[in-house]
């Protein structure tokens, strides 16, 4: 996630504070998915598929996935697609409906942040990875491309797929002085051939005029883009998995898992999946949970955290021209910190129009932190509530009047370093005998340009295989990635990359 940040004067003792507030929310598990959670505007009316499981719980599978997300979607696909994965047997168990959770509640863009973070990557991993890291964020927005491609037409309608300019607005010298670098940094490395095109704009007048931003220090787009339901896309793809590969895979709803434990039955090692409708054993174990996959791996409780976002459906009034297949918005700057209210403003706010309607997908987030540090997705924060309602004027012309029909939150995942974890799961991660768990988790609320490729890994691992050519190294996880990745480097990664804290010395956070 590369945000802006805005630099403040606060003492020792103040900026301690910020961060064990921040470390002390991360630091909190998870739990299991709430059983009420707010519902998305996506999710009405649900699809036919959110219900589905089998009369009786398998008793013994080669692979269980542990939830149904875009993740666990494309893992499922990639095993039954798969010569040596389509004779397996795999359940993936749901703990709520399917599709209930982030995938369900995103806003719907599916845009590359790879411009913004290469000067970072080159600094840090060097060229090669840096590329790979481009590559693969291009890579997932044409994958999924084709997968809509190969839905029937009425999936393809509901799913509203459309490719489009990703417009952005910096309202702040510092952070457009800063995407001006990056943009001519990663034009440079990636060349004019290249799927994804980061672009200056110039002319700011024009810009503000095309784009009806209310105003703004610079602005830029993304050619490469483009729009969508998740939530539709991925449950007409387990509808199409389903009906494929009938004797392959089972998807159980309303199924949490409470429990995963080493077992050996019929000379064979294995796991034991405890569930509310009884147990079922499996093979192997992928978790595609996210934000709440330290419920069941606690070893990476304050490591991979969940962060609620807030997402809202707007009425835009009759002024606002339909622009919906043409543009999608950010709006973004430097983030601030109240220290009196506790708040954080990401500044970060992201908006695509529905094609039809002309409402308003519009999320962003400004709440206390121990509000938003929590994966709690049956309500709403109140102060995210109020500064989302009133957001839509400030950020575009002739939007008034607006009216919310709709909101609702979504737990994203993050992780120490921001990069999601994928591969293999070590015994000392797991905690547990075994060299059967694979993870595809943590994407630090940027994943829809990279859950479909990393759940696809995590299925190729899990059936054997290396990590596919080209993946980027600093996903896969790793002992030192988890013994670096201290609830201490979470909450100061976090923090830093929203609020600056210019004058916090060395031990300020220790």
């Amino acid at each position: 996630m590369a945000l802006p940040v805005k630099s403040y004067q606060f003492s020792t003792n103040e900026m301690k504070g910020v961060y064990e507030c921040v470390k002390e929310a991360i630091v909190c598990p998870p739990g299991l998915p709430r059983a009420n959670p707010t519902i998305s505007s996506w999710q009405s009316p649900p699809d036919a598929v959110s219900n589905v499981r089998s009369a009786v719980l398998p008793e013994e599978v080669d692979i269980a996935i542990i939830g149904s997300g875009i993740t666990g979607c494309s893992a499922a696909r990639t095993i039954a697609g798969h010569q040596v994965g389509s004779t397996m047997r795999v359940a993936v168990l749901e703990a709520r409906t399917a599709v209930s959770g982030a995938t369900g509640r995103n806003g719907g863009h599916l845009i590359s942040d790879t411009w913004g973070l290469f000067p970072e990557l080159v600094d840090e991993f060097g060229f090669e990875v840096a590329v790979d890291v481009a590559r693969f964020s291009a890579a997932n927005v044409s994958t999924l491309r084709k997968v809509v491609a190969g839905l029937n037409e009425a999936d393809q309608e509901a799913v509203g797929f459309r490719d489009l300019v990703a417009t952005a607005s910096l309202s702040d010298a510092q952070s457009w002085e800063g995407s001006k670098r990056a943009v001519e940094i990663f034009s440079e490395a990636m060349g004019p051939d290249f799927p994804i095109e980061a672009e200056v704009l110039t002319d700011k007048e024009k810009a503000k005029r095309d784009y009806l931003y209310a105003n703004g220090v610079g602005f830029m787009n993304q050619h490469g883009a483009a729009a969508l339901s998740a939530y539709r896309l991925v449950t007409a793809v387990w509808r199409q998995i389903l009906d494929n590969h009938p004797n392959c895979l089972t998807l159980e709803t309303e199924t949490p898992v409470l429990s995963v434990e080493t077992e050996t039955w019929q000379g064979k090692d294995g796991y034991r999946l405890t569930t509310p409708r009884g147990t079922i054993r499996a093979s192997k174990v992928i978790h595609c949970t996210n934000g709440y996959a330290a419920n069941l791996l606690p070893n990476l409780v304050g490591k991979l955290y969940p962060l609620r976002g807030t997402m809202s459906e707007q009425e835009l009034g009759p002024s606002f021209p339909q622009l919906g297949t043409e543009y999608s918005w950010t709006s973004t700057g430097l983030g601030t910190y109240d220290k009196k209210s506790d708040e954080l403003l990401v500044n970060l706010w992201y908006a695509q129009q529905n094609s039809k309607t002309g409402n308003l997908f519009i999320g962003g987030e400004h709440q206390p932190i121990k509000e938003m540090l929590n994966a709690d997705d049956s309500k709403i924060s109140s102060s995210a509530r109020t500064h989302l309602s009133a957001i839509t004027p400030k950020i575009f012309h002739n939007a008034e009047p607006t009216s919310v029909k709709n909101m609702w939150s979504g737990i994203m995942g993050f992780t120490a370093d921001l990069f999601p974890f994928v591969g293999p799961l070590s015994n000392e991660i797991t905690g547990r005998d075994g060299n059967g768990e694979f993870i595809a988790a943590g994407f630090s609320g940027h994943g829809m340009d990279k859950c479909w490729l990393c759940g696809e890994a995590a299925a190729l691992m899990a059936l054997g295989e290396d990590a596919p050519a080209g993946f980027p190294k600093p996903f896969l996880i790793s002992n030192s990635r988890i013994q670096e990745g201290t609830p201490e480097a979470a909450a100061k990664a976090l923090i830093e990359s929203i609020v600056c804290l210019v004058d916090a010395p060395n031990d300020a956070v220790e």
